[in-house]
């Protein structure tokens, strides 16, 4: 059995497999800093349709800058 991550507040950010979420988000965030685009803000809301997946679990990771 496999996962996927998805990261609503990271448009486009997603890994499976062996890669961690932490990981995907730092990937993410370092290629829009070094790409000189802003982070995009929180996402307080997030819908999961239960048709297509057996089982979710979400969790609310804090994202900080380096150094904060």
């Amino acid at each position: 059995m496999g996962y996927t991550v998805s990261v609503p507040a990271l448009e486009g950010c997603h890994t499976q497999g062996g890669i961690l979420a932490e990981d995907a988000i730092r990937l993410y965030l370092e290629a829009l800093r070094d790409g000189g685009t802003a982070i995009p803000h929180d996402v307080m809301k997030v819908e999961v349709d239960m048709a297509e997946v057996e089982e979710v679990y979400i969790c609310k990771l804090p994202v900080q800058e380096a150094g904060g």
